[in-house]
């Protein structure tokens, strides 16, 4: 069985662009929890998050990476199913480079004010995040960039 990193990527680190833009030759997978998270537009899926903890563990030895959510849930239930993982975040100081990412790749306002509104506290949940290994990103730098210091 190959062994496979999980990292769980901050929004707008790079993960759907490492996916989309795969020259390696590795197996990706870009696991976007909305796809689990929701039943219906507006309506929570019953069994989130253990349906993506379900997803995630079906690929563990078939994928190089799967690149998943950085939701608290999320990560909680990381935890509790002892899968570790890689948490990629950026630098607090790159908030407004990141806001404007979000505004530049057509993310909706309530995305944007919601990232803004609370930037400080998810930044320094991550930093506080007990995982395999945290990878604090600079400006400038995304997931393609730090890929082989991944453990």
């Amino acid at each position: 069985m190959k062994p496979t990193k999980v990292v769980a990527g901050f929004p707008g680190t790079g993960k759907s662009y490492m996916f989309r833009n795969n020259t390696e030759n590795l197996v990706l997978l870009d696991s976007d929890s909305s796809k689990f998270s929701w039943a219906s537009k507006g309506v929570r899926h019953p069994r989130f998050p253990q349906n993506y903890i379900e997803h995630i563990k079906e690929n563990l030895g078939v994928a190089d990476f799967i690149f998943v959510s950085t939701h608290d849930v999320v990560i909680k239930a990381l935890q509790e199913n002892g899968i570790p993982f890689t948490l990629v975040y950026p630098g607090m100081e790159l908030k407004d480079t990141y806001l404007s990412n979000y505004k530049e790749r057509g993310n909706d306002e309530a995305f944007i004010a919601f990232i803004s509104k609370n930037w400080d506290n998810f930044i320094t949940n991550m930093m506080l995040t007990d995982c395999k290994q945290r990878i604090e990103l600079r400006n400038g730098q995304y997931i393609k960039d730090i890929i082989d210091q991944i453990i």
